[in-house]
C-alpha cells in the first residue's frame, strides 16, 4: 500500500465526481466505479466552502490517496473502512475522529485498466485506490 498527502485550497470534489484534471480526457464514470465509504461528499463541501470563505487560508483540506498492489486488488470494504479509520486516527490524533473533523472517503474500482500517459506515450495500469479527504 502506498499512501500519498497532498493539500488543496478547492476543487476536490469535482475531482472526485468528474474524475477532470489537466491532460484526461475520460469521465469518473469512464473511469471508475465510485463507492462511499465514510463521511458524507455534501458535508465535507460546505466545509471547505467554509474555509474558503471566512478562514482565508491557503489550504482548505488534506487528499490523502491510498493505493494497492495488483496482489491487494481484492480488499474487502470492511477492511478498506478499517483503513480509513486507521488513516484518520494516525494523522488525525489530537482531534476527536466522530466530533471534530470533517472526513469523507471513497473506493475507486477501476472500470478501464491503463492509460496512456501522455508525456511518456507508455501504459500506465491503473489499480484499486482509496481517497480520503479532510477539510
Amino acid at each position: 500500500m502506498i499512501i500519498r498527502i497532498k493539500q488543496g485550497k478547492s476543487g476536490i470534489e469535482i475531482y472526485l465526481v468528474l474524475g477532470q484534471k489537466q491532460g484526461r480526457k475520460h469521465t469518473r464514470d469512464q473511469l471508475d466505479k465510485r463507492v462511499t465509504i465514510y463521511g458524507d461528499l455534501n458535508t465535507l463541501s460546505k466545509a471547505i466552502n467554509y474555509s474558503q470563505e471566512f478562514k482565508k487560508w491557503k489550504k482548505n483540506y488534506w487528499h490523502i490517496t491510498v493505493s494497492f498492489t495488483l496482489q491487494n486488488n481484492d480488499i474487502s470494504q470492511t477492511d478498506m473502512k478499517n483503513i480509513v479509520k486507521n488513516i484518520l486516527a494516525h494523522y488525525f490524533h489530537l482531534y476527536n475522529i466522530k466530533t471534530d473533523l470533517v472526513a469523507y472517503a471513497e473506493i475507486h474500482y477501476p472500470k478501464i485498466q491503463s492509460l496512456i500517459d501522455l508525456t511518456t506515450k507508455e501504459p500506465n495500469q491503473r489499480l484499486l485506490h482509496l481517497h480520503i479527504v479532510v477539510s
